[in-house]
């Protein structure tokens, strides 16, 4: 589930820390492994998107209750 949007900002060589605005995100997130994207920037404005992934597509959705839900 995708939560909200974090800044990465460099603090010293090598370091990255994490500035949460609307997210919680895992004590064990890793830049190298995983990418952070808001719902609302993926979404833009629209309450479905279909992705692909290998040779199947899917579909995420906003429900009426603000949850998401994704189907094959």
């Amino acid at each position: 589930m995708i939560l909200g949007v974090a800044n990465l900002s460099s603090e010293s060589e090598g370091n990255q820390q994490l500035n949460q605005e609307s997210a919680d995100i895992p004590a064990n997130y890793n830049s190298d492994q995983a990418l952070i994207i808001g719902s609302e920037k993926l979404f833009e404005n629209k309450k479905t998107v279909f992705i692909s992934h290998n040779g199947s597509w899917y579909k995420l959705m906003i429900t009426k209750q603000n949850k998401l839900i994704l189907t094959k």
